[in-house]
């Protein structure tokens, strides 16, 4: 979970934390990862991107139930 530390800003740094930490307290010992990946993570973002995650838990949920769920996190 954010375990590399890519070529980023601090203020997309600090997003990227609180992103977790807020996850971490929504699901606890369910989640397994988070991951940053496209453009953001290949170093190739530009002011038009958009910052791509992947959040993996550890077992099968309702995909559109976990989109509502993750919708509500403040940042």
């Amino acid at each position: 979970m954010l375990t590399k530390t890519l070529n980023i800003s601090d203020r997309l740094q600090l997003l990227l934390q609180e992103l977790k930490s807020k996850l971490q307290e929504l699901y606890g010992d369910r989640l397994y990862s988070v991951l940053l990946y496209g453009a953001v993570a290949r170093g190739e973002a530009n002011a038009d991107s958009d910052i791509d995650v992947l959040v993996v838990l550890k077992e099968r949920v309702l995909p559109v139930q976990e989109i509502r769920r993750m919708a509500d996190i403040p940042l």
